[in-house]
């Protein structure tokens, strides 16, 4: 989980169990997937965050981007 928390930013909740993830990077247009297990006292407050991908956050959009 900490490679995935590496490349995508997302932090997951103390707790949470990885259960595998597989990923496919060219280098180009990288993709992956994960499976995980999130306490359940704590998966409603994870799932009401909203993520934004690090390379969003560096860059600026119109006022129309949503």
């Amino acid at each position: 989980m900490a490679e995935v928390t590496q490349r995508t930013g997302i932090q997951f909740p103390v707790g949470a169990t990885g259960l595998g993830y597989v990923f496919f990077g060219s280098g180009i247009d990288d993709a992956l997937a994960i499976k995980v297990l999130i306490p359940e006292e704590k998966k409603s407050d994870f799932l009401k965050k909203r993520f934004v991908p690090k390379w969003r956050k560096k860059q600026t959009f119109s006022s129309n981007w949503k």
